[in-house]
């Protein structure tokens, strides 16, 4: 008795996620950048010309605009808020400071304040010579870095998992 041939068949690299998803990051990053620098080099001077006499306000924001600021914020809260407890039971973490800080990592990289803004920040800054980068990069980041983490802590605490929900209910 005879094995029967196995058909090799060669990969199919539209299909093959190894491929497929660092080409789609490497495509998506580089068409943004590129859309990024040439609608900045574009709008840089608009804006200065829009805002040559604005600056802000000597005393305080008028009520209307601190309300907006907190109304439009809820908006991505909710979202972080909405994915945690629908994904949140798929963290590779399961003590919920570990879930804090993860979430916070998560948040602030989406927003690009975990790792790119402070590593461009410092480029910059050594390059224009400035003497301390370091520093400039940590007190510039920190109001990003603290803001996300307390947000982390509050939704992971305090939004019940969706699978929690549901062994509460049976």
């Amino acid at each position: 008795m005879t094995k029967p041939k196995r058909k090799i068949t060669k990969p199919d690299w539209s299909r093959d996620i190894r491929f497929r998803f660092p080409l789609v990051v490497l495509i998506a990053a580089f068409v943004g950048l590129v859309a990024h620098v040439r609608l900045e080099v574009w709008a840089m001077p608009l804006i200065s010309k829009m805002t040559a006499n604005l600056g802000p306000p000597d005393e305080q924001y008028p009520n209307l605009i601190i309300f907006m600021a907190y109304a439009t914020a809820c908006i991505s809260v909710g979202l972080v808020a909405f994915l945690y407890r629908h994904l949140g039971q798929y963290m590779p973490v399961k003590k919920k400071w570990q879930r804090v800080l993860l979430l916070a990592a998560i948040v602030l990289e989406i927003k690009g304040d975990l790792i790119r803004q402070p590593v461009m920040d410092f480029i910059v800054n050594v390059t224009q010579g400035l003497e301390t980068p370091f520093q400039f990069v940590v007190v510039n980041q920190m109001d990003k870095w603290v803001a996300n983490l307390l947000l982390a802590a509050i939704i992971v605490y305090l939004c019940p998992l969706k699978k929690e929900t549901a062994k509460k209910k049976a």
